[in-house]
C-alpha cells in the first residue's frame, strides 16, 4: 500500500510539473507572438508616416502652426515655414513613433539586448530629419544667406544633402534605404514567431 502511495504521489507531482511547465511555454509563446505582431504593426505604420512626413507634396497652410519670431521677415517666415511642415507633420502622426520606441523593453526582454538597434535606428533617422528641417530653415532656406552659394562652393552641396533628407523621391534615398532595412530587421524576427504559432494552431 505504501509503495501504491508513493508511486501515485510521484506520478501526480510529475503530471504537476510537467503541465507547469507546459503552461509557462505556452505563456512564453503567447508573450512572443503578442509582442512580435504590436512590434511588426508598428514599424510598417512608421514606415508610412515616415513616407509622409517626407512628402514633397505640400497643402496650403501647411507649416504655419510654428510660432512667429517678432523680428522675422515676410520671407524669412515663408523659408522657416517650409522647414516646419516636417516637424508639423510628425506632430500629427507622433504617437506611433512613440509607441515603437515604449515597445522595445518589452522586445528586448524577450528577444534579447541586441534587437534595441532597429529601434535605436528609427530614433537617429528621425533626428535626422529634425536635423535637416533646422538647417535648412534657418540657414541653406533662408533669404539672409542668398547669394551664399556664390560665395562659398560647398553650399549648394550642403543644400542638396540636407534636402535629400527632408524630402523623399530623391536617388538614392538613404533615409528610406535605413527605414527598410530596419523593416527587415524587425519582419525577421517577428515572421518567425508569428508563422510558428499559426503553424502550431493548425495542427491542433
Amino acid at each position: 500500500m505504501n509503495i501504491l502511495q508513493s508511486l501515485s504521489i510521484t506520478i501526480a507531482a510529475f503530471v504537476a510539473v510537467y503541465s507547469i511547465n507546459a503552461w509557462r511555454r505556452e505563456l512564453k509563446g503567447q508573450r512572443e507572438l503578442d509582442v512580435s505582431e504590436q512590434a511588426l504593426a508598428l514599424i510598417y505604420e512608421c514606415k508610412d508616416n515616415l513616407q509622409f512626413i517626407r512628402s514633397p507634396f505640400g497643402f496650403s497652410g501647411e507649416g504655419q502652426t510654428r510660432k512667429r519670431r517678432p523680428d522675422e521677415t515676410k520671407d524669412e517666415s515663408k523659408a522657416f515655414d517650409q522647414a516646419y511642415v516636417l516637424i508639423e507633420r510628425y506632430e500629427k502622426v507622433k504617437d506611433s513613433f512613440i509607441k515603437l520606441q515604449s515597445i522595445k523593453y518589452k522586445f528586448m526582454a524577450i528577444f534579447g539586448k541586441e534587437t534595441a538597434e532597429p529601434f535605436n535606428e528609427v530614433n537617429r533617422i528621425m533626428n535626422k530629419l529634425f536635423l535637416a528641417a533646422k538647417r535648412l530653415g534657418l540657414r541653406y532656406w533662408n533669404p539672409k544667406y542668398q547669394g551664399q552659394s556664390e560665395r562659398d562652393p560647398k553650399w549648394g552641396k550642403r543644400i542638396l544633402e540636407y534636402e535629400a533628407k527632408f524630402y523623399s523621391g530623391e536617388e538614392p534615398d538613404t533615409i528610406a534605404e535605413k527605414m527598410d532595412n530596419v523593416v527587415g530587421i524587425i519582419e525577421g524576427i517577428c515572421s518567425k514567431i508569428i508563422q510558428g504559432k499559426k503553424a502550431k494552431k493548425r495542427t491542433h
